[in-house]
């Protein structure tokens, strides 16, 4: 039996069969013949009531019978042109905002949105320092609107946020992230931090 994989980068099968081929790496591509052997023996016996292949008896075994089987892997790539949204606030006398803006690229053989997440239990909205927290809005360009949109808690998961929520499309698609920090008037000096990560998530696993 042969057996294909289409280019890879997310490990997640889409598989018409009773099983899942596993010896590929992701992102490999490969085929194999498998199966059991098979023989065939016979003799060719033209006209009369066979007309045809008369195949030997005990046992009798007919055709050769070939099954094709193919699996394409959902795959992803996604490219962002900066790695930190960075906010310096030197008076915040006034209460200001600061927004940040990355832009990048998703690409997929599947619908996808791209989730921003943090360890479980902690708020994706916050940015913490000690004791001391600043809100952080996360948003992302709805190129449909051309405005920016906030992204919400992925359900009760307050460690993420989703954007793109109808999903992108299969292709390559144009993307842009926000985060806004708004410092109190008497925000307590000092560095805050928060380290989450981008994942974009195939339909089929939301």
């Amino acid at each position: 039996m042969r057996y294909l994989l289409i280019p890879a980068l997310l490990a997640v099968l889409l598989s018409s069969a009773a099983f899942a081929d596993t010896t590929y790496a992701p992102g490999a591509n490969g085929g194999e013949a498998r199966g059991a052997s098979q023989y065939t023996a016979g003799n060719w016996i033209p006209g009369g009531a066979i007309d045809g292949w008369d195949f030997v008896p005990a046992p009798a075994t007919g055709p050769v019978v070939f099954d094709v089987q193919g699996d394409v892997t959902i795959w992803e790539k996604d490219l962002w042109n900066a790695s930190q949204f960075y906010f310096h606030f030197g008076d915040t006398s006034a209460t200001p905002s600061v927004s940040v803006e990355i832009d990048g690229t998703v690409e997929s053989n599947s619908p996808v949105n791209v989730q921003v997440y943090t360890t479980p239990g902690c708020d994706i909205k916050v940015l913490k320092n000690g004791a001391a927290t600043m809100p952080l809005l996360w948003e992302y360009w709805d190129s449909g609107t051309s405005s920016w949109a906030t992204m919400n808690y992925h359900g009760a998961d307050i460690n993420r946020v989703v954007a793109y929520p109808s999903y992108l499309p299969a292709g390559l698609n144009l993307c842009k992230l926000q985060a806004t920090a708004t410092a109190s008037a008497t925000q307590a000096a000092g560095h805050y931090v928060l380290d989450p990560i981008v994942a974009c998530v195939p339909a089929i696993l939301d």
